[in-house]
């Protein structure tokens, strides 16, 4: 199994998502939308993955989303998120 950091910024309302092993994700989304980007994350880290491999896998963050409303109330530096990443059979 491997592991994806996603990198959570909030900055004057708007959350920005990237990751350092998937130049591809870059998602910016207003306050308003937060839970339904962190719902959807996982989806784009799987495409992503099959679009630079060809394998198909399940992405499952590790920390709950109140966990991250958690680490955003304590902090604006850059807030990791990671993500268990498991190759499906073909």
């Amino acid at each position: 199994m491997e592991i994806v950091t996603v990198l959570h910024v909030c900055e004057e309302g708007w959350h920005k998502f990237t990751s350092p092993e998937l130049p591809g994700l870059y998602m910016i989304v207003p306050q308003d939308d937060l839970g339904a980007a962190y719902a959807d994350l996982p989806r784009a880290i799987e495409e992503l993955i099959y679009a630079d491999t060809g394998k198909r896998v399940s992405a499952q963050p590790q920390k709950t989303f109140g966990d991250c409303l958690s680490a955003i109330a304590r902090t604006q530096d850059p807030i990791p998120q990671h993500y268990s990443i498991e190759f499906k059979a073909a």
